[in-house]
C-alpha cells in the first residue's frame, strides 16, 4: 500500500509536466480577443486543445494510426472529433 508521501512524490512531477504542456498549448490560443472562460466555453476550441494535449503527452503527435484516425470525420458523431478522443483513451499510459 502507497502512503501519500510517496503518491504525491510519483504524481506530482509527471502531473506537473502535462499541466505545462496543456497549457504552453493553449496560453497562444487563450485570450485572443476572447476571455479565459469564452474560450473554454466553446467546444470546437476545448476539443482542438484536448486533442493537442492528450497526443503530446501521449507521444502520439506523429503516429501513422493517429493521424489516420484524424482524418476522418463523421457526421453523426456525438461530438466533435469523437472517433479522435475514442482513439487517444485507448492509448493513455496506464496508471
Amino acid at each position: 500500500m502507497l502512503k501519500q508521501t510517496q503518491l504525491n512524490a510519483l504524481l506530482s512531477a509527471p502531473l506537473d509536466q502535462c499541466r505545462q504542456g496543456c497549457w504552453d498549448k493553449a496560453r497562444p490560443l487563450v485570450g485572443q480577443g476572447r476571455s479565459v472562460l469564452s474560450y473554454f466555453q466553446n467546444q470546437g476550441s476545448t476539443v482542438r486543445l484536448l486533442d493537442g494535449c492528450m497526443s503530446a503527452i501521449y507521444g502520439l503527435e506523429q503516429a501513422e494510426a493517429y493521424q489516420a484516425v484524424k482524418q476522418v470525420t463523421d457526421r453523426r458523431e456525438a461530438f466533435p472529433q469523437e472517433r479522435v478522443f475514442r482513439y487517444l483513451t485507448t492509448q493513455a499510459p496506464q496508471i
